[in-house]
């Protein structure tokens, strides 16, 4: 697993928890990959990939978190 992929992985754990609903409320259809905020949070925590790597590892991490 790559640092963005474990990154995002644990970040979508700390959204299924709960953690991040208000940065939800400003994404379309809840969509975390979609919020700017949650891309943010991210991009803070693993910096160096491009919006669209977000996105994606934020999509397969919500995934692989259910």
């Amino acid at each position: 697993m790559t640092n963005l992929a474990a990154a995002a992985y644990e970040l979508c754990e700390e959204i299924r928890d709960g953690r991040w609903a208000d940065a939800l409320r400003h994404a379309p259809n809840d969509q975390p990959a979609a919020s700017v905020e949650i891309i943010e949070v991210l991009r803070r925590r693993c910096p160096g990939h491009t919006t669209e790597a977000y996105q994606a590892a934020i999509a397969k991490g919500m995934v692989a978190t259910r």
